[in-house]
């Protein structure tokens, strides 16, 4: 079941370039195929000047549930070093909706 459930779940491998002394750092053994075990969880850059302007990536996507849209579309982009736009303002956000998600109590 656990293998099962690894092929659901899991998200590649892919081949990535760093160490522990580099940005895009990652925790390899030589003695296991110099395989990547630990490596970073998010990745941000702010410009404090202009909020909007700020971007990141997550490696896999921002769903937690395996057959969602979102749950591995930003593996590709972590992958490769690039970034999604991290919007701040009302404005930029309302001019990129993907949809609006209510909350209605009762």
């Amino acid at each position: 079941q656990a293998n099962e459930a690894a092929k659901i779940l899991n998200i590649g491998p892919f081949k990535i370039g760093g160490d522990p002394n580099t940005l895009n750092n990652g925790f390899y053994s030589p003695l296991n195929n110099f395989e990547v075990v630990v490596g970073p969880s998010m990745r941000q850059i702010h410009d404090l000047s202009d909020w909007d302007k700020s971007i990141g990536v997550l490696p896999g996507g921002q769903s937690g549930l395996p057959f969602h849209k979102h749950y591995k579309d930003l593996m590709k982009l972590w992958v490769k070093g690039k970034y999604f736009p991290l919007l701040f303002t009302r404005k930029a956000i309302s001019n990129n909706l993907e949809g609006i998600f209510k909350l209605i109590s009762h």
